[in-house]
């Protein structure tokens, strides 16, 4: 993980309505998002981290996701910095 960056495991994991990540991106980050998507590879979902030089919370809710497992990428300056496994209940 590169310097001053956190990105964290969703918590709680498994979920049944919404799960949390954490994370903390330098203040002077580019662009920065997390992309879910299945186990297909096919993005479901996709997110902006807008909040940088402090700590920031990613909720994500169910909403239309089946059950199953999912993967999310944290993508900054258009690099992949982490890529983490959630299950959806």
């Amino acid at each position: 993980m590169p310097d001053g960056i956190l990105f964290s495991t969703n918590y709680p994991n498994p979920f049944s309505t919404e799960t949390k990540i954490e994370y903390s991106l330098p203040s002077k980050t580019g662009q920065a998002k997390v992309i879910l998507y299945d186990e297909n590879g096919i993005i479901v979902k996709e997110y902006s981290l807008d909040i940088k030089g402090k700590k920031g919370i990613l909720t994500i809710s169910k909403d239309n996701m089946k059950s199953g497992i999912y993967y999310y990428a944290m993508i900054v300056n258009d690099q992949v910095v982490g890529t983490k496994k959630m299950i959806v209940r």
